[in-house]
């Protein structure tokens, strides 16, 4: 039977990888794949890209080759090639030759009713770190940002649905800080990008380190400066928000879908209402969208009854919109890379009381739109206004064809 591995275990280079499994990470790399699915379909198994968010069928294998590749992801995992019973977690490391650029991929396996489906994560090298002012912020979002981050102490929470790009937006914001003249450390599940000058800790259920157990243990290392990667149960949640109201700078991530939601949120994990008002500095909710490839793109006069879709977010109609082509560049996709949409809400004294006060998410939200804070939506068509993404994608996300963006 296969050996349960962590997923630290296990690191290889190109020079040990099978030659069906180096060139399907080759073309993951190449085609800037974040992740790699493999499953069987019937009597196929079928390999899908996730590129720039969008899942991109690549090849239909018979049972025997795809059995085959499924094999070869085990023994680079040290799986074994004994059928999976239960889910598996290791790494894998490939080196490109040109220019010994290391890529980590974070392999799964899991049984399924036919037979064992995989899945490689591509973890980003420390060096597609983003500068913030690269995220997609507006200027007005942006001098939110750095004035909320300038701060000695208090909490800013980063949120939005799974594959938002959370992660990357608070590294950025980190960076933002001193953290060689302060004491920075994070608990992260998993460390994914290495910063200069934190410590970071990784969780490992199985040793016994928890969220909770490592950032208990965090805030007796007298840090200046706390990172949780994702803040998800109630402990944790109470943890943060005390650690930020009693002196120090904490960043966390949290799922929700704008920043009312996260609020809300805040208060489904129990942490009491005067400690998150006194504490709350910044919410930054986000999303992300394609962009469109800056070599093939294509701009055509406004259809009629499109202006209604810009006018309903508050947004300036343009005269003219771009839409996706394809070409050799974007591999054809009409997109190339994504880009954030945010919604920066400063926490000043009258939002602060209101979450004092317990008050409902919709009344949150009516007060931060009366503050003139751009919804996620806004931010999407305002993008689209600058011809930086289509109203294709916005629509696929915020409802183009109904005419109703919501929040």
């Amino acid at each position: 039977m296969a050996k349960e591995l962590t997923m630290e275990a296990v690191l290889r280079d190109d020079e040990t990888l099978p030659g069906q499994l180096r060139e399907l990470i080759e073309a993951a790399v190449v085609d800037r794949a974040t992740d790699i699915h493999v499953d069987p379909v019937g009597e196929q198994v079928r390999v899908c890209f996730r590129i720039d968010g969008v899942v991109q069928l690549k090849q239909r294998l018979g049972r025997e080759e795809g059995r085959h590749l499924l094999n070869q992801i085990k023994v680079a995992s040290k799986f074994g090639t004994d059928r999976v019973l239960k889910p598996l977690e290791s790494r894998i490391r490939w080196r490109r030759r040109e220019d010994g650029t290391d890529f980590h991929f974070r392999v799964t396996l899991v049984p399924t009713s036919e037979a064992e489906a995989a899945h490689l994560r591509v973890l980003n090298s420390p060096r597609s770190m983003v500068e913030v002012d690269q995220l997609g912020f507006s200027q007005a979002q942006l001098a939110k940002v750095r004035r909320a981050m300038s701060q000695p102490e208090g909490l800013v929470l980063i949120s939005g649905p799974t594959g938002a790009g959370k992660t990357m937006t608070m590294y950025s914001l980190l960076s933002l800080l001193d953290l060689e003249n302060s004491v920075g450390i994070s608990i992260e599940d998993p460390v994914e990008y290495n910063m200069p000058c934190l410590r970071q800790i990784q969780v490992n259920d199985r040793q016994g380190l928890s969220m909770h157990s490592g950032l208990s243990a965090i805030l007796r290392m007298d840090p200046d400066i706390i990172m949780v990667g994702e803040t998800r149960d109630s402990r944790s949640a109470v943890t943060v928000a005390h650690a930020a109201s009693s002196g120090r700078f904490v960043l966390s991530t949290i799922h929700a879908r704008d920043t009312a939601t996260a609020i809300d949120m805040m208060h489904y994990y129990s942490v009491p209402r005067h400690v998150l008002g006194n504490a709350l500095r910044m919410v930054v909710a986000q999303d992300l969208v394609r962009r469109l490839c800056p070599n093939c793109k294509r701009e055509r006069k406004l259809r009629q009854g499109e202006a209604k879709l810009f006018e309903a977010v508050g947004v300036e109609a343009p005269s003219r919109v771009a839409e996706p082509v394809g070409c050799p560049k974007c591999g054809n996709y009409g997109y190339l890379g994504r880009i954030g949409v945010f919604q920066v809400t400063k926490v000043d004294e009258a939002l602060a009381a209101a979450v004092t006060e317990g008050k409902k998410t919709q009344v949150l939200r009516h007060l931060i739109e009366a503050r003139g804070d751009s919804s996620l939506t806004s931010d999407a068509y305002d993008k689209v206004a600058r011809g930086i993404t289509s109203l294709q994608e916005v629509g696929s996300l915020y409802g183009m064809a109904t005419g109703n963006p919501g929040q």
